[in-house]
């Protein structure tokens, strides 16, 4: 792959430090995930740690849209490839095909981070493929943000009389109140939703125009960047808003696009992205072979972290599954100890694990049935999840539903790629097929 810096900036569909970014970021969502499960014992510096990391899914989103501009511009002008319905099409099968996933989080009437990746990449392919100037872009995703924060304004009172409430319970209440919207509700507003992340995508996408345009205006992206912080802090002068300064519980996750927390987020991306711009040129260029090593997974991570996600979540709940055991079974009361352990250990399985699971998927797509065996187990997978996840239980979550979903997880994983692989070869035409439509 070639290696590109701000100073030679060239049109490829990937980019090592995008890549490594998003890998990055793949990693604090581990330690994210983690904690959700023991929000009611986490001490502050855990509380903290977990409102520190929920950069994570702001940096990915940008990642996201950067990596927009560069598909359109390596493929968009290509005369026998329908870069257009290709991408529309990739983006529909992502969505449907993760359902999965939701069903394996016990939260199939919330938009995930694969719903949420597969609405608002589209969103914005749309909107580059129109060749929108820069300023339009960034007023169009200013104007989503502002049209979420009006709505967002009326539906944060409900989680606002929570949080004074028990973290043991506020699950209890909240997955009511939640099932209790319109689905377009949270198809728009909630959790993984298009409306709150869009803006960063469409960000992403400004900001790799900009810097493929003019790479010698990094200094104004400095002082924007920095600016953008400033005004967050300024924001938690703007009680009416009730955004919280740290995020204490499960229903202040849906807190985390608040004005504070996406204007503090989006800066701290900013100086990010300009820092592995100039100073990662990709894992090769590495001095030390452990750092050599660590870059190349990060970046592995970030090309292949649609896997990742799967993979990432089966790991974390079969290393949690003792501490899980000793916390509710036997009653033995070490949280701290469980959170971190769940976290370092998910970690350590994945750096030494997640490089053969992409193997594993490679060698699969490879055989002659393969998409007719992803399919099947995807389809039987997802069928016996949704209907575990439907029977009566006591817990807040469906073991069975998770069990059984699992391989659809996989399926998913394995099989997306196919499904884009079958999509550009029908929307790239053959030399023969282009001359025989232009004869028509």
């Amino acid at each position: 792959m070639t290696v590109t810096t701000s100073h030679s900036p060239v049109n490829n569909t990937r980019q090592s430090y995008i890549d490594m970014l998003k890998g990055l970021s793949c990693q604090m969502l581990i330690y994210g995930h983690t904690i959700t499960m023991h929000f009611g014992d986490a001490n502050r510096a855990e509380r903290i740690a977990f409102t520190l990391i929920n950069l994570a899914p702001g940096l990915f989103f940008f990642a996201s849209g950067m990596n927009v501009v560069n598909f359109y511009d390596a493929h968009g002008q290509q005369k026998n490839f329908r870069a257009t319905p290709f991408y529309l099409l990739s983006a529909l099968a992502l969505f449907v095909l993760s359902i999965a996933y939701s069903i394996n989080r016990d939260n199939l009437y919330l938009m995930q981070i694969f719903q949420g990746v597969a609405m608002t990449t589209a969103f914005t392919y749309v909107l580059v493929r129109l060749r929108l100037p820069k300023w339009a872009l960034a007023v169009v995703g200013i104007a989503l943000y502002a049209f979420w924060l009006s709505r967002w304004q009326m539906m944060s009172g409900d989680l606002a009389r929570m949080r004074g409430l028990d973290p043991s319970i506020i699950y209890d209440m909240l997955d009511p109140w939640i099932k209790s919207l319109p689905p377009a509700i949270r198809v728009l507003y909630l959790h993984f939703a298009f409306l709150p992340w869009v803006t960063f995508v469409i960000l992403g996408a400004v900001w790799m125009r900009s810097r493929q345009q003019r790479p010698d205006r990094w200094p104004l992206w400095i002082i924007l960047s920095v600016l953008s912080i400033f005004c967050g802090f300024v924001t938690l002068r703007m009680p009416r808003w009730r955004q919280p300064l740290l995020l204490d519980n499960v229903a202040d996750m849906l807190y985390r696009n608040v004005p504070f927390h996406f204007l503090v987020w989006l800066g701290l991306i900013g100086l990010f992205m300009l820092a592995a711009e100039f100073h990662y040129a990709g894992a090769g260029s590495l001095r030390s072979r452990p750092l050599r090593w660590l870059g190349g997974y990060l970046e592995l991570c970030g090309r292949e972290s649609l896997t990742f996600f799967v993979w990432h979540w089966i790991v974390l709940i079969f290393v949690h599954a003792p501490f899980y055991y000793l916390l509710v079974v036997g009653g033995i009361r070490f949280a701290g100890l469980a959170i971190h352990a769940t976290w370092i250990g998910t970690i350590l399985v994945n750096m030494l694990v997640f490089p053969y699971v992409v193997r594993l998927g490679q060698r699969w797509r490879r055989r002659r049935f393969f998409t007719a065996q992803a399919l099947m187990v995807w389809f039987f997978g997802t069928v016996l999840g949704y209907f575990a996840l439907q029977l009566p239980r006591a817990q807040t979550f469906s073991p069975l539903a998770i069990w059984f979903s699992f391989p659809a997880c996989l399926a998913f994983a394995f099989l997306y790629p196919r499904v884009r692989e079958k999509l550009r070869g029908r929307f790239t035409d053959t030399p023969a097929t282009g001359a025989a439509a232009q004869e028509n």
